[in-house]
């Protein structure tokens, strides 16, 4: 899955993800897609908030992953030393949409989703000495503070609440990812347990295709500037740089991805983008032309301006 740091860096992270979200929406105006939305629902007081715990626990039942082998793969591929209990968190929910090596995201009923733990850190007292369970609860721990900072946004997953039966956290249903869209291409950002803000340090880099292996293991505004690249090549392609499209079918293919774009990307070599609607700005990124994301934005301003023109003619002429 795709991890974005550092959301709260620059103040123009929200005009920027508003432009991305109108400009990916802009892209399929001339073939005319038609997409009926739905409202958001959401945590209007205390008592629906109870009524969604007691219907958790009313209607749960155990469904596995849509990828489990790979599900399956990584619970056995965790570090495993005898110092410590480590217990794999199995909710019993009804439906799981996706998962990740620190999370697993199931459906509560339409239109809302639980994040859940992976492994579960309040089963035995000596769980948090096992580094994978620490690093759980801190991910969990992070992005619950991260959220509670950038409060609602219209580009930001909407949070609804904490779970205490079972663990997670409550949110508005997306598509599953760190980048995620609604059913009329509305673009959010989700998964802020890597992210930092001040003292709160969730302490992630991206992910291989998304990261230069280039550079040091650090968190820098270049990191996120090179990240976009790719963010904005997965938007337009629907896949993430040289990978086709669709999740990992296996732990071992996933590894496999990574050191294969890894060394292609430490070679300076990235995926081709001529013919993709702002190539130029993807390259750009890759190649560390840009210092400012203003930059970015005034480049992205331009294309932008221009796709609503021709999807402007276009209508006028199917009228």
């Amino acid at each position: 899955m795709l991890t974005f740091i550092h959301p709260l860096r620059w103040p123009i992270w929200s005009t920027l993800w508003h432009f991305i979200s109108v400009f990916s929406k802009s892209i399929i105006r001339p073939f005319q897609f038609r997409l009926d939305g739905v409202a958001e629902p959401g945590f209007d007081d205390v008592e629906q908030c109870t009524s969604i715990e007691k219907e958790i626990q009313q209607h749960a039942k155990s469904t596995p992953p849509k990828d489990s082998q790979t599900h399956i793969e990584e619970n056995r591929a965790v570090a495993w030393d005898g110092s410590s209990e480590l217990v794999a968190y199995d909710p019993h929910l009804k439906e799981v949409l996706d998962h990740d090596s620190t999370s697993i995201i199931t459906r509560i009923r339409p239109g809302i989703v639980l994040k859940s733990p992976r492994y579960s850190w309040w089963h035995s007292p000596t769980a948090e000495s096992h580094d994978s369970v620490k690093h759980i609860k801190h991910s969990f721990n992070v992005e619950e503070q991260i959220l509670g900072i950038l409060g609602d946004h219209p580009r930001i997953i909407k949070f609804l609440s904490p779970s205490d039966s079972p663990r997670g956290l409550l949110f508005v249903e997306t598509n599953a990812g760190n980048l995620n869209s609604d059913d009329i291409l509305n673009l959010f950002l989700s998964d802020f347990g890597g992210s930092t803000s001040g003292v709160i340090d969730g302490g992630h880099l991206p992910d291989s295709g998304f990261f230069n292996p280039r550079k040091p293991w650090v968190s820098t505004e270049a990191t996120d500037i090179f990240s976009l690249g790719s963010v904005f090549y997965t938007i337009i392609t629907g896949h993430w740089p040289y990978k086709s499209a669709g999740p990992f079918r296996s732990l071992e293919e996933k590894l496999s991805y990574g050191e294969r774009v890894d060394e292609l990307f430490s070679l300076g070599k990235f995926p081709p983008v001529e013919g993709l609607i702002g190539g130029d700005i993807i390259q750009d990124c890759w190649m560390e032309q840009y210092r400012e994301v203003d930059i970015i934005v005034r480049d992205q301003s331009i294309i932008f301006e221009e796709i609503s023109l021709q999807a402007g003619r276009y209508e006028s002429l199917e009228s």
